[in-house]
């Protein structure tokens, strides 16, 4: 009888820890999912105050780039911006932040801003399509041993081919050429960024990538 009892404690212990092992996982479970989903409402209030942001006609292009969080964090400064977008230079600072270890800045910081600049453009120069970075390629020349200048045109020349390409096609794949200079003028970075402009709601605007 000792031993019965015994071996009744035992499994009512067993399954009493069973238990609170279960309402601990199920507690740390509802835990995350209340944290996924307070993160994913955060995003979604971010996204649409920026996007609400950048719709006010008050704020001028220089201020709604500078303001944009990733570039607030680079502390970019707008030098100039045409109101057609066909002419854009924008100051990258060297700093404590963006030094890597060689004493020069980091590739990344330079691409991060060349990224959006042409795709912007085309943007602004056909509100009617959809544009964005379809494929970007960064030379480093030199090394940014200062304050960099990236310097963004937009001829008129390659804004009539691409009006030609999407009044037969429907579509254009434009690639542009710009870079980052030192205070002095070397070219530092040579920038080619290709932009694809597509009819707004196109399928393959998303992952996978669109084809050419």
């Amino acid at each position: 009888m000792a031993m019965l009892r015994l071996l009744q404690r035992t499994m009512r212990a067993s399954a009493c820890g069973t238990l609170q092992r279960t309402q601990r996982c199920a507690l740390h479970t509802t835990c995350l999912n209340r944290t996924k989903y307070s993160y994913e409402d955060k995003q979604t209030w971010l996204t649409r105050a920026m996007a609400k942001a950048f719709r006010m006609k008050w704020i001028t292009p220089a201020k709604k780039l500078e303001y944009y969080p990733p570039f607030w964090v680079m502390r970019i400064k707008v030098l100039e911006i045409t109101d057609d977008w066909h002419r854009v230079r924008v100051k990258l600072p060297l700093n404590s932040i963006s030094r890597n270890t060689g004493g020069v800045m980091f590739g990344g910081y330079q691409a991060s801003l060349a990224d959006p600049i042409a795709a912007l453009a085309c943007a602004f120069t056909f509100p009617d399509y959809a544009c964005w970075t379809r494929a970007m390629t960064v030379d480093f020349q030199h090394g940014a041993t200062d304050d960099l200048e990236l310097r963004f045109e937009f001829c008129p020349e390659q804004k009539k081919q691409i009006e030609a390409e999407l009044a037969t096609r429907g579509r254009a794949t434009p690639t542009f050429t710009y870079g980052f200079y030192l205070p002095d003028g070397t070219l530092t970075t040579k920038i080619t960024n290709t932009v694809a402009i597509r009819p707004r709601g196109y399928v393959k605007a998303v992952s996978p990538p669109a084809e050419l």
